[in-house]
Order: structure tokens, then C-alpha cells, then sequence
């Protein structure tokens, strides 16, 4: 069977199963298993659709079924977890991607979890008594091979046994990190293949195991949140892949039970904030890639032909003031600034650094991506680099493990000069830089401890998602933005107003409208009526082009805050755009009340009227701004206009003759011809319509076109349809000349 119809097959037991079409759903799946000739899938199906069968006959039968939406989601999660089993199957024999033809390998071995850690616990204690568990040995390179083994079984077998569950609750507390990372992640990775109830089950008996364990001792209180964080990372991106579909009844109330661990509410919150941040690292990549990265290749080649010009002497202190000059002309001050911000709230920067990083051999190996980093790894200890310098990376806090081991392989292809002479730096600092290294990996409440395990293994997740090399063949959870307001399992722990708060304003912030406005709503909802909270709805519904809803709760803030002069704007503003110009102008009066000295505010209500065609009461405002904004030129424009339309073509030239004698653009030197063709002075319209076009780059086309939409303008100035038709054509007869 092709990929296709496969895909044809799942699309519509789904979609029968949403319409709530049960029966055609379960009889889709017998036929296509009959087809198959997968008996044992066949059986499945018919139990769950006996067990359908006697729930109608109860409710046919009128009696009373207490138990009755729990048998009807019961079965609804057994369907969907049949479907997973026949397109798994089905796309086995020939699906070519890494994990199908990891899984055909598996299922060649035949490996058993439980004789593959015992074997991995004889190698490294083999490896330990012998000193050669660290290192470019025989025995360390038989454990790597061992654990990528492991991680390779536990992304691919399924179903997850309770066998292999009781396996991993039994592993020594002082087993290494890294198979840990790989044991817990080979979970999620699996989940983000297929849904498994039995693996997301043990992410949750992880994550309540590791908590229950965790102390106030230094570093085993960080490993022990290492590991919780990668399961209430993986629990939270299952619930959300799946949160269209119910889960089985052991799985909600193990969900449930998670209430009365003390650390979950403040757990989940740490970790949606995170995901949140790790949903921005996109934005700030492509900000890194298209604005700064040119903007600055653009300052260098500048700052090169000062230099070389004279202007400037690097040399010289004093030209320091002049380099910063032109950082600020660039913009990319601001932008860098910006930056520094969204990495000290917690945002990764390091995408767009680390991503080019990623094609060493070491991350062909999907393992790799996820393990901790370690100086005694073979990759690293094969490097000439020194064991001090790889320690060092090791306990840099700033960056996660895959961007740790980039940088490691990075610096060893430096030439070998670059690298004597950057060791010679680095030895000579290398005490006060591990000791700074140390207090900063130590330092810190528990939620900041919390946050930065929780950072580092988003950010390890999501640079394979986005890096590797054959990540088309994955499921991306971070592509469809994580939301946890929208699981359903998660309700209750969204109830709280704070959280749902922090949360609001983190969307916010990072101008993810939709789910702002979401957020807003249900803080609406849990904490009741609150001015900001409208402001922030009505923005967001603006921002999504519902300008409708936005204006409901822009009225809905009003009642609280009726002089906001930034609720009054955006009102105004929305009443102009849907063209309710009488409602505008009187927000704007209202906003000129407020703050009467404000040049945009009358401006602005000078627009509003000259869009009613009041030119005279236009024209008062257009007057008041330029006597508000003394020193600027703000006013002219719309003045000179305004004056044209009333036919006060005296005073409206006066206003154009001053913007021509400044930097008229070509739309100035239009205006300027139009109202030279009111006054019957064709020849000069035509000398400015001139000077219009050798601002348009010759573009007759654009010219024409622009006297052409100005022609009700025209008329309204009192020139004649006829006129304007003539001055055109002697226009065109002048440019051959």
C-alpha cells in the first residue's frame, strides 16, 4: 500500500471519528485490515466494536449508564490507538525514512530493553574498574555504541512493556546523566512518532519520582532537575501533539493525580514559559540572519572606506565616538540592544550562531543531539584541544549540550597556530574562568535552577528538529507554536489567574495575537473584569484584523480607564480605518481635550475632516498643528492640500512654494502642478509634472496614473474633466521634444 493511501485511510477514520460516525470508522478499519490479512488487528476492532454495540443497546434500552462518556471516550482512544498500530504496520516493509529503517533493524534483533541496560551496566562497570570509562578507549567506545543502541530500541519498539517500565524505576540513582537523557528522550521521541499511552505514563512516573527525590544539595539537586525537566518536557509536548484526541482513562488520572505533587503548578508554569521562548527562537533568527548580520557586514565596509578615506583613525581613541556614530545610523544599536533583552527574559540567541555548526560527523547520529556534554567523551577527548578547555565548555551555563559540543569540534579545526596562541590566552585565565563557571552553574533560586535545565533541553530539541539533516522526515511539535491552553487535560491547572497572566503577557510580548488573545479571554473569564486585560484583547483582535471584537473590548476598557489617551487613540484609529469618520472625529476632539498642545492629535482630526470634505474646519486644525509644531514642517503638506481642495489657491501656494524650496518629493511636484492647472497656469503644471517624472525615474506610466486618480480631486479644485485631459495630452507632446 502507498504512502498515499495510507494517508487517504487515516484521514478518514479520523474525520469519521470526529463526526462522531463510530460504526463507518470501525467498519473503514476492518477493511483494511482484512485486506491486509493483520487478523490480530481484526480481533481489536471487533472487540472494541462489541463492546460499542452493548453501549447502544443500553442507550436504545433506556437504561441508566453512569459509566456511559467514559465507555464512549474508551473506545474513541482504542480506535485511534488501532489506527496508529495499522498505519505502523503497514508503513514498515518500505517506508524509507531513519525511523521506520531503524525499526526494521530493531526487529531483525530482536532486543530486549531489559538485556540491553544489563549489558550496558556490565560494560561500564567493566569500564570503571579499569579506569577507561572516560576517554578515547576500547571500553568507552563500546559504551557509546551501546547507549546509542538502547536510545535507538526505545524511539522505535512499541508498545512500551511494563516490563521495560519496571526496568528503567529500577536504575541506580548513580547511573550517568547521559543514559538517562537518552532513556527519557527515546520516550518522547517515540511519542512524537506515535502515541503510546504506556510511554507517556512513564515520562509522568519519572517526572513525580525525580521530584519526590530532588534535595538541596548542589549538583545532585541539578541532575535530578535535568531529568525531571526532559520528562516534563516530553509530557507536555505529547499532550499537546494530541490534544485533539482522548486519552485513555489510566493516563487522565495519572494527569489528574499530578495535582498533589507540591512542584507541578510551578513546574508547568516554568516549562510554558519556556516553550513560549523556544517558539520565539525562529524570529530571532531570521532578525540575526536578514537585518543583523548584513546590517553589520554593511557598517564594516563603511567603517573600511572611512578608514581608508581618512576620516576616521582606529588608532585613536578619540574616534571611537564617530565608530559609535555610525552603529546608531545603522539601527543595529537598537536591534543588538533589543536582543540583549530577549536573552536576559530567557530567549535563545544562539540558534542563528550554533546553526551553521551542526554538520559535523558527531550529529549524523540522532543520539548525539540529546546527550549531556562531556569531556570524556570520545569526540572530545580525540580533539588536540586540552581536558582544562573541554571542562570548561562543559560548565559554560549559557549554552545547551548541542551548541556545547558545535563549539568543542568547532575550535578543534582552528589551525594549529590560531589555537597555541588562544590556549595561551585561555591558561593563563583558565582558574578565575572555571571558578566563575562554577558559581554561575550553582548559583540561583530553584526556579532559576528549574528554568535552565528546562531552557537547555528546548533548545537541544529544537535545534534537531530544525538542524538535522533529515528532519523533513520528523514531526516538528515546536512548527505549530505550543500552546498548552489548548489541552484539554491541562484545564485545571489554568484556572489559576496568575499563571494564566504571566502567560497572556509573555504571547504579548512576543506578538503571538491569537494566542494572546486566547490567553486574555480566559484570564477574562477566571479573574473577571480588568481595564488592561480589555486593552489587550481589543489590541490583540486589531492586530488579527477583527476590528469588530476589537472595538467591543476597547469599550469594555473605556468604562475603566475613559481618559487613556492610548485606548482613546486606538479607537479613534479603528473608527477611521472602517470608515466611521464622524465617530473618529469625536475621539479625536475628545483626545484634543485631553491633551490640547498635541500636534498629532489635531493632525489627526484634520485628516478625519478632510476625509468628510469639512475643508474649513480641516483647515483650523491643519493651522493649530503648525502653530503647535512651530519649528517643524509636519502641517505644510496637508495644509497646502486642504487649502487647494477649498480653493484658496493664494495661501495654498504660499504652503508649496516653501515645500518646494526644501526636498520636494515627486508626489509635492504632482500637487504643485495640480494646483498650477486650478490657477490656469498650464504651462508651469506642466514644468512640475516635469520635475515629477525625473523623480519617478522616467516612469511616464506612474505620472499619468496619478493624475488620473487625482482627477476627482481636480474637479473638487474646479478644473474641468476636459482641462486636465488636455494639459495631459500637452504634457506627453512636451516629452518628445
Amino acid at each position: 500500500m502507498t504512502q498515499s493511501e495510507i494517508n487517504n485511510i487515516s484521514d478518514r477514520v479520523v474525520k469519521k471519528v470526529v463526526s462522531g460516525r463510530i460504526r463507518d470508522a470501525l467498519a473503514l478499519l476492518r477493511n483494511t485490515t482484512e485486506s491486509q490479512m493483520l487478523w490480530e488487528i481484526t480481533d481489536e476492532i471487533n472487540r472494541i466494536e462489541q463492546s460499542y454495540a452493548y453501549m447502544l443497546q443500553y442507550l436504545t434500552d433506556g437504561s441508566a449508564d453512569p459509566s456511559r462518556d467514559e465507555m464512549y471516550t474508551a473506545i474513541v482512544s482504542g480506535i485511534y490507538g488501532i489506527l496508529d498500530r495499522l498505519t505502523r504496520r503497514l508503513r514498515l516493509p518500505e517506508e524509507p525514512t531513519l525511523y521506520f529503517s531503524s525499526l526494521r533493524v530493531s526487529q531483525m534483533r530482536k532486543p530486549s530493553l531489559t538485556a540491553m541496560l544489563d549489558q550496558w551496566q556490565n560494560a561500564y562497570a567493566t569500564a570503571v574498574a579499569a579506569g577507561a570509562e572516560n576517554g578515547d578507549t576500547r571500553e568507552r567506545r563500546e559504551l557509546e555504541r551501546l547507549e546509542t543502541n538502547i536510545f535507538r530500541v526505545l524511539w522505535t519498539d512499541m508498545p512500551f512493556e511494563a516490563a521495560d517500565a519496571v526496568v528503567l524505576r529500577a536504575l541506580d540513582p548513580a547511573t550517568p546523566q547521559r543514559i538517562k537523557s537518552l532513556l527519557v528522550t527515546g520516550l518522547t521521541l517515540g511519542l512524537m512518532e506515535y502515541f503510546d499511552a504506556a510511554r507517556l505514563d512513564a515520562l509522568i512516573e519519572i517526572y513525580t519520582t525525580g521530584v519526590s527525590a530532588i534535595t538541596d544539595e548542589g549538583d545532585e539537586r541539578v541532575n535530578a532537575y535535568d531529568l525531571t525537566s526532559m520528562a516534563l518536557t516530553g509530557i507536555l509536548l505529547t499532550l499537546f501533539k494530541y490534544r485533539k484526541r482522548p486519552l485513555p482513562g489510566t493516563t487522565r488520572r495519572r494527569l489528574d493525580a499530578l495535582r498533589t505533587v507540591p512542584r507541578w503548578q510551578n513546574d508547568l508554569r516554568l516549562a510554558f514559559l519556556e516553550l513560549i521562548r523556544t517558539r520565539y527562537t525562529e524570529r530571532i533568527n531570521r532578525t540575526m540572519q536578514e537585518e543583523i548580520i548584513p546590517g553589520m557586514m554593511k557598517m564594516r565596509t563603511q567603517i573600511i572606506d572611512n578608514i581608508s578615506k581618512g576620516d576616521l583613525d582606529p588608532a585613536d581613541p578619540t574616534a571611537n565616538p564617530e565608530w559609535e556614530e555610525i552603529l546608531a545610523k545603522s539601527n543595529i544599536a537598537d536591534k543588538l540592544r533589543e536582543l540583549t533583552e530577549l536573552q536576559q527574559e530567557g530567549a535563545d540567541v544562539f540558534m542563528s550562531t550554533f546553526s551553521h555548526l551542526k554538520s559535523f560527523p558527531f550529529f549524523t547520529e540522532i543520539s548525539n543531539w540529546f546527550i549531556p556534554f562531556e569531556a570524556g567523551r570520545t569526540d572530545v577527548a580525540k580533539s588536540p584541544l586540552p581536558d582544562t578547555l573541554a571542562r570548561f565548555v562543559e560548565r559554560l551555563p549559557v549554552l545547551c549540550s548541542s551548541d556545547k559540543y558545535s563549539f568543542f569540534l568547532s575550535l578543534s579545526m582552528v589551525p594549529k597556530e590560531q589555537q597555541e596562541l588562544m590556549l595561551t590566552q585561555f591558561k593563563s585565565q583558565s582558574g578565575q574562568l572555571m571558578e566563575e563557571m562554577t558559581t554561575a552553574l550553582d548559583a540561583g533560586t530553584p526556579d532559576d535552577l528549574r528554568r535552565r535545565t528546562l531552557s537547555g533541553y528546548m533548545r537541544n530539541l529544537y535545534r534537531f528538529y530544525n538542524l538535522f539533516r533529515r528532519k523533513g522526515e520528523f514531526y516538528n511539535p515546536f512548527s505549530e507554536g505550543v500552546n498548552l491552553l489548548e489541552v484539554s487535560a491541562l484545564d485545571y491547572a489554568f484556572g489559576d489567574a496568575e499563571l494564566l497572566r504571566v502567560v497572556a503577557e509573555l504571547f504579548f510580548r512576543y506578538e503571538y495575537w491569537q494566542d494572546a488573545a486566547h490567553a486574555f479571554d480566559r484570564l477574562d473569564k477566571v479573574a473577571g473584569p480588568d481595564g488592561p486585560v480589555f486593552q489587550k484583547l481589543g489590541y490583540a483582535c486589531e492586530r488579527l484584523g477583527d476590528v469588530e471584537k476589537a472595538l467591543e473590548y476597547y469599550h469594555q476598557a473605556e468604562i475603566f480607564t475613559p481618559d487613556s489617551k492610548w485606548l482613546l487613540s486606538r479607537i479613534a484609529s479603528v473608527y477611521s480605518a472602517q470608515g466611521e469618520l464622524a465617530q473618529a472625529a469625536d475621539y479625536y476632539d475628545r483626545l484634543s481635550k485631553l491633551d490640547p498642545e498635541s500636534v498629532e492629535y489635531a493632525l489627526r482630526s484634520g485628516f478625519i475632516l478632510l476625509r468628510q470634505h469639512l475643508y474649513d474646519e480641516a483647515i483650523k486644525q491643519f493651522y493649530k498643528a503648525e502653530y503647535l509644531d512651530s519649528k517643524g514642517t509636519r502641517a505644510w503638506r496637508p495644509l497646502a492640500w486642504t487649502l487647494f481642495l477649498a480653493r484658496r489657491f493664494d495661501d495654498s501656494q504660499k504652503y508649496y512654494d516653501r515645500i518646494l524650496n526644501q526636498a520636494p518629493t515627486a508626489t509635492d511636484l504632482l500637487n504643485a502642478g495640480h494646483l498650477r492647472m486650478a490657477r490656469g497656469q498650464y504651462k508651469d503644471a506642466i514644468a512640475r509634472y516635469t520635475e515629477a517624472l525625473s523623480l519617478k525615474h522616467g516612469n511616464t506610466e506612474s505620472l499619468l496614473a496619478d493624475i488620473k486618480n487625482d482627477t476627482e480631486a481636480l474637479k473638487v479644485a474646479g478644473v474641468e474633466p476636459r482641462t486636465i485631459a488636455m494639459v495631459t495630452d500637452a504634457l506627453l507632446y512636451s516629452l518628445k521634444k
